[in-house]
């Protein structure tokens, strides 16, 4: 068994600030890493899916780059709508599979899967979307890789959360294409996203799709959609995804601050 660990929208902000005024978003992330060097085994890798930091700032890059300084293993990187992809580029030159410019997609290996990474980025707006020249790269990965495990990974999830204010900031140019490859193609064992600051999970085209929590607030649940998009002060988080050897994984939502505990239960054996 392998751990994966996939932090999404820390929202960094440049040293000495908060975010909105209120939130410490760069120290929740330190707490996030944190909790997750704690982990045993220690997780292979590290992935964060979008919204990196809160305006697309190189201080904040800057900011973000010192944070993630403790972290010893591979590290992988992608945009989300509030990220600037030149200014990423810059502060983390070291990580060639970003590309020199355009819309930031690679193919890594995470244990035994193959994850494929498509950057969902509509510069200045909210929304996300994927266009024919990032489906036809898919579409090839896919091909050239029939027969191996694949994960996809991207910022905004392309299923509905069937929360209305959500929904609106959702995918909404591509899902529809995506949907029909992954239900033809057959080999897609997870998708991961980010975004809506939920943990979430819905079968799309065949895979489990799954959004991660962000590491510093979450959005709030609004199931009629009669008040703007807000945020609440929930528990931070991150996913964890324990891959088995022989096929299969398993999704964790951990909160990454410090509770006390663990306690032994009382009148109950090892093995109940």
């Amino acid at each position: 068994m392998v751990l994966v660990a996939q932090l999404s929208d820390p929202h960094v902000v440049a040293p000495g600030e908060r975010w909105q005024g209120r939130v410490d978003t760069t120290g929740m992330l330190r707490a996030a890493l944190v909790s997750v060097l704690a982990c045993r085994p220690r997780p292979e890798a590290l992935l964060l899916t979008g919204d990196l930091v809160a305006s697309g700032q190189p201080q904040e890059y800057e900011a973000l780059a010192s944070v993630l300084e403790v972290w010893p293993g591979p590290l992988y990187l992608l945009p989300g709508n509030h990220d600037d992809r030149a200014a990423l580029r810059a502060a983390f030159p070291q990580h060639a599979w970003l590309g020199a410019e355009g819309p930031v997609q690679y193919a890594v290996m995470l244990a035994d899967r193959r994850l494929l990474v498509l950057d969902t980025q509509v510069p200045g707006e909210e929304f996300g979307a994927l266009d024919a020249p990032q489906l036809d790269w898919l579409a090839g990965q896919l091909e050239a890789h029939a027969g191996e495990r694949l994960w996809i990974a991207m910022h905004h999830p392309p299923f509905r959360l069937e929360v209305p204010g959500l929904d609106a900031l959702g995918l909404h140019r591509g899902a529809h294409e995506l949907e029909r490859m992954l239900r033809a193609h057959g080999g897609v064992e997870q998708i991961i996203c980010g975004h809506v600051h939920r943990s979430v999970d819905r079968l799309f085209g065949g895979a489990l799709a799954s959004c991660a929590p962000s590491t510093a607030y979450q959005h709030q649940l609004d199931w009629q959609g009669e008040r703007p998009l807000a945020f609440n002060l929930e528990p931070a988080g991150y996913r964890l995804y324990a891959l088995a050897s022989g096929g299969g994984v398993a999704a964790h939502t951990v909160f990454a601050a410090q509770y006390a505990g663990p306690y032994a239960y009382e009148g109950v054996s090892s093995e109940g």
